[in-house]
């Protein structure tokens, strides 16, 4: 009878082991075909889109500053606000903004599935442990 329980028991350990390893091989096929989004672990930020304006539209200067060094400071601010601008969106066309939150999300996702198959595996030993 005892004989009995621990293949019968096994064979449960088995079938479970395979079935960690068989839902972690489809989930990964399906996300890898497109046909579910990846989990999201990693979120891209939501980034301000800066008005892209020419440099006469929208820097004009106050009345009160006179002095030609002030108006040089300003003129330089604003020439700095302009090139971050400039560089942020060559940035944001080179490499878009949610393409490293997804690499990272298909990475976690790799890892996980790993994780998941070797866990598999090793529960399936002990039910092949248990039934012989």
């Amino acid at each position: 009878m005892v004989l009995n329980f621990k293949k019968i028991f096994g064979g449960i350990i088995l079938a479970i082991g395979i079935g960690i390893i068989g839902w972690a091989i489809i989930a990964s096929y399906g996300y890898f075909q497109g046909e579910r989004p990846f989990p999201e672990i990693f979120k891209a930020p939501e980034i301000k889109s800066l008005s892209s304006r020419p440099l006469s539209e929208s820097f004009q200067i106050p009345s009160q500053i006179t002095s030609q060094q002030d108006i040089q400071a300003l003129l330089q601010q604003e020439m700095q606000q302009q090139m971050q601008q400039q560089i942020q969106e060559s940035i944001n066309q080179l490499i878009p903004p949610n393409t490293i939150s997804q690499l990272l999300n298909i990475i976690c996702w790799v890892i996980f599935a790993f994780l998941l198959v070797s866990a598999g595996a090793h529960i399936a030993d002990i039910g092949i442990k248990l039934i012989k």
